[in-house]
Formats: structure tokens, C-alpha cells, sequence
């Protein structure tokens, strides 16, 4: 099935639309607050002042109701990160046995949760590079603003689930892989050195579970992701859909 193939329904590209509209609302700053922030207190401040400036109590309940729907979507649209994932179920993708993006880096658009040793960050579609060090770690680099990277360090014996699927943006579906693995690395972790990609023997590390979705230009890259993910792991249960 190519790339252009990919079709969504047009439940898939309204959510797909507004998650993205909602996610960039969380970004934008207006006077020092969150451009979601207003959004979501103003109609509160409407109605709160309709009733003083004699205005009818439909436009009360507007407000009210406005306030609502507007909490729950954002409330909704976080809970998902903002992501519009549709596994494919009819897509069989055979396990892994090629090791060619060892040290050979793959670019990938990835949303989840990527952070330095003393910070961390949800991101959603952002630049970023996979490869795979000669030790056997995943790795990922998000190109989070000018000279400042992100990353996530995934060991093979904490990756829980791979996924393939396609994300919908709104615009166009994308060839996705829904990933989900003990997360070693972060503020919480000393379980892997940054500088040597090494583990580190006294340490304890934080095993949360986290889950990310790395987004491709094409059919051929993910494959290759996926050979790279998959590759050797007998005790891996995959999922293709």
C-alpha cells in the first residue's frame, strides 16, 4: 500500500485538526498566559458579567456552556497527546532482521514526552532523528528550538509494544509507529550516561511506562524503524494492530 493510498474518514480529519489547533493554542503565549488559558476563562468572565450588564440569560448559559465544551476538549484532546492514531489492522509487518540504521540516523517527526538529564518536555510532530547505537539502545533527537535537542534512550528489554498505524493530522495521514517502553531516561534516572550512551551500574533508575508515535515521509522508512525496533527480540510481543 503506498503513502498516497492512506485515506481518513472524516471523523478522522476534524480530530485530527482540532488536536492540533488545541496543542498549538497550549504553545502560543498571549500577555504572558497561554493562548488555551484565555480561550477557556473567557466565556466563564462572560457570563459572570452578563448578568450585571443586564444581558438575557440565554447569553449566560451560552457562556457557561461555551466554558464547558471548551474545558473538555482540551481536557480530551491532552488526555490523548493531542494525537489522532489509527493502528492498522490489516497491515502485517514481518519482525525484524535488518540492522542497517545501526549509527545510520532515520528522520522522524516524534510526539510524546523527550527531555535532557534536569528537564523534560511533551512535544507533538517535531523534527527529530532514530538510530540505533552499536550497544543495542534505541535512540531518538528532538530538534526542539535552535541548539537545543531533546532525547529519549529506549533498551531493547523495555520496549513493551510497537504499533504501526498512520497519524492523522488533519491534512494527510501519516505512516506511524506507536511505541511503548519503561522509560530509563530523564530527570527521575541516572540509568543511562548522555555523554557514553553507557548504563551505569549503581544506579536506579525511574521505569515509567511512557509511549511516543514516531511519524514518517514514507512507507520504506518506517519499515526501516520497524526492522530496527523488532530485530532479535524473542521475548518481544509485536502488534500489528
Amino acid at each position: 500500500m503506498a503513502q498516497s493510498d492512506y485515506s481518513d474518514t472524516l471523523a478522522d480529519r476534524i480530530i485530527g485538526s482540532l488536536y492540533a489547533l488545541l496543542y498549538h493554542t497550549e504553545q502560543k503565549r498571549l500577555l504572558g498566559f497561554a493562548v488555551a488559558g484565555w480561550l477557556k476563562n473567557l466565556p466563564w468572565l462572560f457570563a459572570s458579567f452578563a448578568w450585571p450588564f443586564g444581558l438575557d440569560l440565554v447569553w449566560i448559559v451560552a457562556g457557561i456552556a461555551l466554558a464547558i465544551i471548551l474545558r473538555f476538549l482540551y481536557w480530551r484532546g491532552k488526555r490523548a497527546g493531542y494525537i489522532r492514531f489509527v493502528s492498522e489492522e490489516d497491515r502485517q509487518l514481518s519482525p525484524g532482521t535488518d540492522s542497517s540504521v545501526v549509527n545510520q540516523k532515520v528522520p522522524v517527526r516524534a510526539s510524546g514526552t523527550f527531555s535532557v538529564k534536569s528537564w523534560e518536555k511533551y512535544v507533538r510532530q517535531y523534527p527529530a532523528e532514530y538510530w540505533r547505537v552499536g550497544m543495542g539502545d534505541h535512540a531518538l533527537m528532538v530538534n526542539y528550538s535552535s541548539g537545543l535537542f531533546l532525547y529519549q534512550f529506549i533498551q531493547p528489554s523495555g520496549l513493551e509494544t510497537v504499533i504501526p498505524g498512520k497519524l492523522c493530522t488533519g491534512r494527510k495521514s501519516e505512516p506511524t509507529l506507536e511505541i511503548t517502553y519503561l522509560s530509563n531516561w530523564g530527570p527521575e534516572s541516572t540509568e543511562i550516561s548522555f555523554n557514553f550512551f553507557a548504563r551505569e551500574n549503581s544506579s536506579t533508575p525511574a521505569k515509567s511506562r511512557r509511549k511516543i508515535y514516531l511519524a514518517f515521509d514514507s512507507l520504506e522508512q518506517r519499515g526501516r524503524v520497524w526492522k530496527s525496533l523488532t530485530n532479535g527480540l524473542d521475548h518481544f510481543i509485536m502488534k500489528d494492530g
